[in-house]
């Protein structure tokens, strides 16, 4: 299994788009990538490389694994609405990529989530991102019943 650190961060600085460091030293991490991922990722690679030369001059090279056709970085909105069309294309419930509620209800622990998505802080992460919806509550109440 290999870690790689994700690159930099996209931001909108008036009609256009930088590349910006993470917001703290906890954005700067390893993530677990097994072999098939690193697989992937070398595919994309491979890939950019004939983009690369079909675009020629206009490329501009970031350094970035995913990019759009001349080298630059994706337009997040752009992104956002391709990911939920290839989940409504194959049937799958809309998930956001980073979504601390469902990686909390798939069991990972909240400290775990945390460093996963790169913030500095468990409580960050638990008060901005993760929800209790009234099945949890239930869930709770009824638990609470059987002591």
């Amino acid at each position: 299994m290999g870690a790689e650190g994700p690159g930099p961060g996209v931001s909108r600085r008036g009609s256009g788009l930088v590349c910006t460091e993470p917001n703290s030293n906890a954005g700067k991490r390893a993530i677990p990538l097994d072999a098939d991922d690193v697989e992937a990722l070398r595919a994309v690679r491979a890939a950019q490389v004939t983009q690369r030369l079909a675009a020629g001059a206009p490329w501009v090279d970031h350094n970035l694994v995913f990019t759009n056709r001349y080298g630059g970085t994706i337009e997040p909105r752009t992104d956002c609405r391709r990911w939920r069309d290839l989940l409504n294309r194959a049937g799958v419930q809309h998930a956001r990529l980073h979504d601390a509620t469902r990686m909390i209800d798939a069991g990972m622990v909240l400290p775990t989530v945390t460093k996963i998505i790169g913030h500095a802080d468990v409580g960050f992460t638990r008060n901005t991102y993760v929800h209790i919806d009234r099945a949890h509550l239930r869930q709770a109440e009824a638990n609470l019943t059987t002591w």
